[in-house]
């Protein structure tokens, strides 16, 4: 195996969501694969197509297939914040990491 081939038409995108208490994030599909962790404190009710809503703990994670639609995406409590580390893998042409879809 050669380590040392990149595939340079790919390129990994990293960033940092909060979520007040009690806020939300309105539906919108993702460009290229996800993976979102959520991070210490906090839980995240989440849901990506037709899967069921699941509530995601502190070190927990999914995945996102490109194209995914994220119709749910929230903070789980009304009293404690909640954080999400997220990592995408995009190909190097594409502008935007999220679209917003109509409900």
């Amino acid at each position: 195996m050669n380590h040392e081939t990149i595939d340079k038409s790919r390129c990994n995108c990293t960033y940092g969501c909060n979520f007040d208490c009690g806020t939300s994030a309105g539906p919108r599909r993702r460009a290229g694969k996800r993976h979102a962790e959520v991070r210490p404190p906090g839980e995240v009710e989440s849901k990506v197509n037709d899967g069921e809503t699941r509530r995601y703990k502190a070190g927990e994670s999914w995945f996102e297939a490109p194209g995914a639609v994220h119709s749910i995406s929230r903070n789980a409590s009304d009293t404690v914040p909640a954080r999400l580390l997220a990592v995408f893998v995009v190909d190097t042409d594409e502008t935007k990491l999220t679209t917003p879809v109509k409900e």
